[in-house]
């Protein structure tokens, strides 16, 4: 479960076939006390999403953005606002990322790709996802 020291009311983990994966630490890359990475363990071709909660006594003052940067690039973020219904201890989630196609909106899901390092594609992968937390 990943905890920003920042935010250790805010708990975060990766799920597939409604499972949380297994999390390992590298303690040598923690950017600052409010980002978190987290290296899993995934299949190729896994659908999975990223799931989050508040335990009790998270509270803010000002608005607050949670953006999911999956490989570097941007999936999906929520925006909570002081004053509004945080509910401790649900669970909230990123299930995909939203997309226009052909005059439509839809969420593809997320889903890990294979792993190429040198011509040799692996079949799992240690791959990682970075939740970055910014205030406003």
């Amino acid at each position: 479960m990943a905890i920003a020291k920042a935010l250790p009311k805010l708990k975060v983990e990766v799920f597939v076939k409604g499972a949380p994966l297994e999390e390992h630490v590298d303690d040598d890359d923690q950017p600052s006390d409010n980002e978190v990475t987290k290296f899993i363990e995934a299949s190729s071709g896994d659908n999975f999403e990223v799931k989050y909660r508040f335990s009790p006594g998270f509270s803010i003052r000002h608005a607050m953005l949670i953006e999911l940067d999956i490989d570097g690039e941007y999936a999906d973020s929520a925006v909570f606002n002081p004053g509004s219904s945080i509910r401790w201890n649900s669970t909230y989630a990123f299930k995909g990322s939203r997309e226009f196609e052909d005059g439509g909106y839809f969420v593809r899901k997320f889903c890990f790709s294979q792993l190429e390092i040198d011509g040799y594609v692996f079949p799992c992968f240690l791959s990682h996802l970075v939740a970055d937390f910014c205030f406003r």
